[in-house]
C-alpha cells in the first residue's frame, strides 16, 4: 500500500499510468443508475422537508443549492429568523403570557418576549457601523449598545448623544465650556 501511495498519489504522479500485473484487474468506480436515482430522491426529500418546516437546507446539513434562501449564510439565517422562527416564537410568547401573567401583570405592561438579537447579529464591522449611526443620531445610548454586546455599562453612557461633536442632547445648542 505504501508503495502504491508513493508511486501514484500526489501532484508529481498525476496522470502517471498504472501498470497492473499478476492477474490484477481494474474495476472502474461507478454508480449504477438505481443508486444514482436513490441519491437524487434523498436530496429532494431533504429539501422538501426543509421547505415544509421553513428551515434553510444548510441548517440541517444540506449544503447543495443553498442559495435559494438568499446570498450567504448570514442572509439565510436572517430569513429563517424573520420568516419562520419569529412567527412561531410570537405564538409561544402569547401562550406564555396567557398562562403565566396575572391581570395585574398585564395591566402593568409586563410582557414575555424572546430576545433574538444573538441570531440577528451580523459581522462585527456591520454591527459597529450600525451602532455608530444609532448613537450619533441619538437613537441609542452608549450603554444600550454595550448591553447588546454583553459589556458592562460605563459612567455617563445613559445620556443620548447627537452627531455634532457627539455631545449629550441636553447640551445641544449650548456654547462649549471655556478651554474645551
Amino acid at each position: 500500500e505504501e508503495l502504491l501511495q508513493e508511486k501514484f498519489v500526489g501532484a508529481m504522479n498525476d496522470g502517471r499510468p498504472m501498470l497492473l500485473d499478476n492477474g490484477m484487474k481494474w474495476d472502474q468506480l461507478t454508480i449504477n443508475p438505481e443508486d444514482a436515482q436513490m441519491l437524487e430522491t434523498r436530496r429532494f426529500s431533504v429539501e422538501e422537508i426543509a421547505r415544509v418546516f421553513g428551515v434553510p437546507p444548510h441548517m440541517i446539513g444540506h449544503t447543495e443549492n443553498s442559495t435559494s434562501w438568499g446570498t450567504g449564510l448570514e442572509q439565510q439565517t436572517l430569513g429563517f429568523v424573520k420568516f419562520t422562527l419569529r412567527r412561531r416564537l410570537e405564538r409561544i410568547e402569547q401562550s406564555l403570557e396567557k398562562q403565566l401573567l396575572t391581570a395585574q401583570d398585564r395591566a402593568a405592561g409586563v410582557t414575555i418576549e424572546f430576545n433574538l438579537e444573538g441570531l440577528l447579529r451580523g459581522d462585527s464591522a456591520n454591527r459597529a457601523t450600525f451602532y455608530r449611526e444609532m448613537t450619533q443620531i441619538g437613537v441609542m445610548t452608549i450603554n444600550e449598545v454595550r448591553a447588546l454586546e454583553n459589556l458592562p455599562p460605563v459612567e455617563g453612557g445613559d445620556v443620548p448623544r447627537m452627531q455634532m461633536q457627539n455631545v449629550p442632547i441636553t447640551e445641544a445648542g449650548q456654547e462649549p465650556a471655556p478651554g474645551v
